[in-house]
């Protein structure tokens, strides 16, 4: 009987040719990764941020802070302020350790950034936004910390170009509109 399996003869060379290739794939790839990580510990560390600066306005008077609020922050008044030139950044009240009313943030430039509603520390109700010139950009509303209905948005000539309606932050699909 004969065997009727070919003999390849180019199989030992094709084998250590593809040994040979990977090998070299390998090496180039550790040595970039040597490399990157050579420059990673040359590189300085990057810039700390500068502390924020905040100020509680409580019934009993101001006290001042230099770090965030944290986890349980004093009941009162908190405002952020820049470090130049002491500008508003952002401002909100706690009442029982929880943000309550309005939380509103500023640009840079003292204009408003946005407005957002909070009761017992989640968003409850209309959050605005607007543009660095002041245009309004979008409205939306929660409801418990999750979307929940409208939410419009404004192009820079204050028509409107875009709205969507949400349902416990779930996108309402209008049947008609999905045709």
């Amino acid at each position: 009987m004969v065997d009727s399996k070919l003999d390849d003869p180019f199989h030992d060379l094709n084998q250590r040719q593809l040994n040979w290739a990977l090998g070299r794939q390998y090496n180039a790839v550790e040595e970039r990764s040597r490399i990157l990580e050579r420059k990673a510990n040359e590189l300085p560390p990057p810039p700390s941020p500068p502390p924020m600066q905040w100020t509680v306005q409580q019934e009993g008077g101001v006290l001042g802070f230099a770090v965030s609020p944290g986890d349980a922050p004093r009941d009162g008044l908190w405002t952020n302020w820049t470090e130049q030139r002491g500008r508003k950044l952002q401002e909100f009240r706690i009442v029982d350790g929880f943000k309550e009313g309005n939380e509103i943030l500023y640009y840079q430039t003292g204009k408003t950034k946005s407005d957002t509603i909070f009761t017992e520390g989640k968003r409850d109700g209309p959050s605005s936004g607007w543009r660095p010139n002041g245009t309004k950009a979008l409205e939306r509303h929660y409801k418990n910390d999750v979307l929940d209905g409208i939410w419009t948005e404004w192009n820079d000539q204050r028509e409107v170009c875009g709205s969507r309606n949400y349902k416990a932050s779930q996108l309402v699909v209008d049947p008609e509109q999905a045709d």
